[in-house]
């Protein structure tokens, strides 16, 4: 295996969890975060890089650069590995439209359908790199501290697509020895195949009160699927599967990808899950909802299937967060996707 120079973006947990395994696999990393997020940055800078734990490694990696520089951290460059929340897709291309050089590979783990937020920042520029995203991150994985990731699960198989969907083979190609992906049709199957749209989005809002009395004292996986709350799941993937197939795609199931995706259970998934979600402002609603429910309930509204229960979430967790997600999410009209008939949409995709 021949070693690559890695950029990661952003230094939250599935950041630092990459930085960390691709380090400790060989790679030269560089880790960027945003800088209003400097103090994160700096306290990894300051260690001189992360401590690994759990199923793929222990010991202390070395960064030779945690910066807040976009232009440093993608200088250089083979890959660039974007792990930041959904909403930080459009900021980084933003920040890295000018230092994107020809050749350089771009994926966002979860893309979450950004890939065509961030082809909109790009314009032009955007045939300068190849660009693709997965349908989540690479691990299951927590921060016990400021330098310190733990890694509890590696995902086996992640779904994804290259923007345009003609150059996923490639994207895989040039990738597989970081990780190992797997190809879907677009980049939308890769959004909504993503199992976290589907479980905490449902498992948060049905959880409400006990997260809250809790302050956050909660592991949804272990105890917050009560079989009421796994009907809620089920109707929610219902209407996601509706909509796979109303794309002309084979539908996939949200258990069926998260036994694929952790080759395991979801009952044994939930033995080692991890606590959370801790408040209402956490990233399983203010990720999930903006950037996966409405992205599914407009493209559904689009394509002429049904999503009441999708639309459902969505209203009551804008009425909990005074936003308004369905007109400020990640929607096929803030797209640019709405106006395009099923046959033009699929061939925008493919290129």
């Amino acid at each position: 295996m021949e070693p690559k120079r890695v950029a990661v973006i952003g230094a939250g947990n599935g950041g630092k969890a990459m930085a960390a395994d691709l380090g400790l696999r060989g790679h030269t990393v560089c880790l960027f975060e945003f800088p209003e997020y400097e103090d994160r940055a700096m306290a990894i800078q300051k260690a001189g890089g992360i401590r690994l734990t759990g199923v793929a490694g222990n010991g202390f990696v070395p960064l030779p650069l945690v910066t807040t520089d976009i232009a440093a951290a993608l200088e250089g460059a083979d890959v660039v590995f974007v792990a930041t929340q959904a909403q930080g897709h459009r900021r980084f291309a933003e920040l890295a439209r000018a230092h994107l050089v020809k050749g350089q590979v771009v994926v966002l783990f979860p893309g979450s359908g950004g890939t065509l937020e961030v082809a909109q920042v790009l314009g032009e520029e955007v045939g300068r790199v190849m660009l693709g995203e997965a349908s989540t991150l690479p691990y299951a994985c927590r921060s016990e501290g400021e330098n310190h990731i733990n890694i509890h699960r590696v995902v086996g198989k992640n779904f994804a697509s290259a923007l345009p969907s003609r150059m996923t083979g490639e994207l895989i190609g040039l990738t597989e020895s970081l990780y190992p992906l797997s190809a879907v049709d677009n980049v939308l199957v890769a959004a909504l195949i993503n199992p976290n749209i589907i479980i905490h989005t449902v498992g948060s809002l049905l959880n409400v009160g006990r997260i809250e009395f809790s302050k956050g004292e909660f592991y949804i996986y272990k105890e917050g699927i009560t079989p009421s709350v796994q009907k809620v799941v089920e109707a929610l993937d219902s209407e996601k599967q509706a909509v796979l197939s109303a794309l002309g795609v084979k539908p996939v199931s949200y258990y069926e990808a998260t036994s694929q995706m952790l080759n395991m259970s979801f009952e044994e998934f939930a033995r080692i899950s991890s606590k959370g979600p801790f408040n209402m402002q956490d990233r399983y609603i203010t990720e999930d909802v903006p950037n996966g429910l409405t992205l599914l309930a407009t493209l559904g509204e689009m394509l002429g299937v049904s999503t009441p229960t999708a639309d459902s979430i969505i209203h009551l967790f804008s009425t909990i967060n005074g936003v308004d997600y369905r007109a400020t999410g990640r929607s096929v009209k803030n797209l640019g996707l709405s106006r395009m008939s099923l046959d033009g949409l699929r061939s925008f995709l493919a290129g």
